[in-house]
């Protein structure tokens, strides 16, 4: 199952397409892959805390989520139009381009 609901609302799907238009991730937001390195730097700028607990890193990561969430829409958008942040939390992935798909209600 891709899409998760959650009390009225569903998890919207993430897809990455690399240059050659392959769809090189497809699946639901909060399951896309952030640097290691990435979640502590956003740790230490959020919470001033370089050992990040499980707490710390999902409040991390769901706004990272959030922030590539507010960013991309049902279109395709070109990463390198991105802010520097919103391509970090991305840079695990060889994309170019990256879309929401989000459930019809």
């Amino acid at each position: 199952m891709r899409k998760q609901r959650h009390a009225g609302w569903t998890l919207p799907i993430l897809q990455l397409r690399d240059a050659k238009g392959d769809i090189i991730y497809d699946d639901r937001i909060d399951r896309l892959a952030v640097e290691e390195s990435h979640i502590i730097e956003l740790s230490v700028l959020y919470y001033n805390d370089p050992e990040p607990c499980f707490i710390h890193r999902g409040a991390v990561l769901s706004r990272a989520f959030g922030e590539i969430e507010a960013a991309c829409g049902e279109d395709w958008t070109a990463i390198d139009r991105l802010d520097a942040d919103l391509r970090k939390h991305l840079s695990m992935y060889a994309a170019r381009d990256a879309r929401l798909v989000r459930e019809k209600p």
